[in-house]
């Protein structure tokens, strides 16, 4: 009986990691922080790099979670263009700032950091143990990418858009959303939900 309870409580146990966010590889940090969209909250795990000696500052975010799920987002939008507008968020400059201290912002005009926002775009759902269904990322391998400069001066800092959600990778999930997961525990396969614009 022992032994029953302590495989039960393994399985309960690593099914409980499929609802928390991955990082890609490339990530040396993460955190969640609360957005605030169209007037509802979501908590959303970040995920970044720092531009180490003057190189390149990635972002990104796995799929937000409501933290009130009754908010209804006025206007109304899908879950994808949620995770979409806190990705704009995070393109201001006061974010990059704020979560990489001690990296010091190139003076404008004669430099800049490139800071490219990234959103993963093969995805897949998971229903939890309570019946929720999550989303998450499926693979690294394909995302949009938005590049900005960023530079400070004495009026603080700029930034300059480079390219707009360009494809970036190999996103070889297929486009067509799969079946809803029936029961807890359970996962859709993969699909690209967010296609580059």
């Amino acid at each position: 009986m022992k032994k029953l309870l302590m495989i039960l409580f393994f399985f309960a146990f690593a099914n409980t990691f499929k609802t928390f966010a991955d990082c890609p590889s490339w990530a040396t940090n993460s955190n969640i922080y609360i957005f605030t969209v169209n007037g509802c909250k979501y908590a959303a795990t970040v995920c970044w790099k720092c531009p180490i000696n003057y190189g390149e500052a990635w972002i990104t975010i796995d799929y937000p979670v409501p933290v009130n799920p009754n908010c209804i987002p006025n206007p109304l939008i899908n879950l994808a263009e949620i995770k979409r507008a806190i990705l704009n968020q995070l393109s201001d400059p006061a974010w990059l700032y704020q979560l990489c201290t001690g990296y010091p912002f190139p003076e404008c005009p004669s430099n800049s950091y490139t800071y490219k926002i990234k959103d993963y775009n093969c995805t897949y759902m998971y229903r939890d143990y309570d019946n929720n269904i999550t989303y998450h990322t499926c693979n690294f391998d394909g995302w949009c990418e938005q590049t900005w400069y960023i530079c400070w001066d004495i009026n603080g800092p700029h930034k300059y858009l480079v390219s707009n959600w360009l494809h970036q990778g190999d996103s070889s999930c297929p486009t067509v959303m799969p079946g809803v997961p029936q029961n807890p525990g359970e996962m859709s396969t993969c699909w690209q939900w967010i296609l580059c614009p």
